[in-house]
């Protein structure tokens, strides 16, 4: 009997041991940040703040666009990534789970898109658009493609495809602007934060493009991190995003750089919608594609 408690006894010690070696081991967090809009160092402020709040070396992993983003993450070669909703939706879904999403800015709750249309447009309305060109964004966009198109169908019964003459997509939200100032578009969707901080410092002007509707809201970006990582290194990483605060002046600039004015802990529930939009979206083109194809 006391044979048989002494080994229960090391087993439970062995496995505690484990654990906290385990814990212990990470002293490096790969982060991966699309760059926004050019802006690849907008977050250095913010992983220079994370490194000092875990003890933990950040190591910055260079992405070019959102898929470079996802492969990074399922290939395990990052372990901190901000997805937008979309990409975070298909992480979650291909990794079983794996994709654990951390925190939320306050604005991701209730984001929203753009369509851009020039100031002097004759267009009132999306339907006065039948027959025009539109510019999406980046195919896996949340707020420059997803959403949009989603809430296309939903309110307008609109199918791109079927209402707009051309159905064109951008590298970024900066390009998609452009195409509708050269009148390469007649309207265009883009990301609202990104459009509101040209319009802001003047880059953008009232005479040059006007906001002719926006999108309901809807949940985005999101600090994601694999679901590997230990629980405590999780739980501090938490601690330092949600104390961050616009009360407190230390804080201020972080939360000014990286748009918003609260962190607060994410769910994969708080990307339901999204989920669905996918599915819906996703097999509306395949079938357009299909159509296609047939002809």
């Amino acid at each position: 009997m006391m044979g048989l408690l002494l080994g229960l006894f090391f087993l439970f010690f062995s496995a505690a041991c484990s654990q906290t070696d385990n814990e212990q081991s990470v002293n490096t967090i790969r982060v991966a940040v699309l760059p926004d809009d050019g802006m690849k160092n907008r977050f250095d402020i913010l992983i220079n703040y994370l490194s000092h709040e875990t003890g933990v070396i950040f190591q910055k992993v260079w992405v070019k666009d959102y898929q470079q983003t996802l492969d990074k993450f399922n290939n395990k070669e990052a372990d901190l990534v901000l997805f937008g909703g979309y990409t975070f939706v298909k992480a979650f879904k291909k990794g079983k789970g794996s994709a654990e999403p951390l925190v939320m800015r306050d604005v991701d709750t209730r984001f929203l898109s753009y369509y851009l249309v020039k100031a002097e447009s004759k267009a009132k309305l999306i339907s006065d658009l039948k027959g025009k060109v539109i510019s999406f964004g980046p195919p896996l966009s949340t707020s420059g493609h997803l959403m949009p198109r989603y809430f296309l169908e939903k309110q307008y019964k609109i199918i791109p495809e079927h209402f707009f003459s051309e159905v064109k997509y951008s590298i970024s939200h900066s390009q998609t602007i452009e195409r509708v100032l050269h009148g390469q578009a007649d309207v265009g969707v883009v990301n609202f934060l990104i459009f509101n901080k040209l319009s802001k410092s003047g880059k953008i002007g009232s005479r040059q493009l006007r906001i002719l509707d926006k999108t309901p809201p809807y949940s985005n970006y999101v600090w994601t991190v694999q679901k590997t990582m230990p629980q405590r290194l999780k739980d501090v990483l938490i601690e330092a995003f949600t104390k961050l605060s616009l009360d407190k002046p230390e804080y201020r600039k972080i939360l000014k750089i990286t748009g918003g004015k609260a962190y607060f802990p994410s769910n994969p529930d708080d990307f339901s919608e999204l989920e669905h939009a996918i599915h819906h979206c996703e097999t509306i083109l395949e079938k357009i594609k299909s159509d296609a194809n047939i002809k």
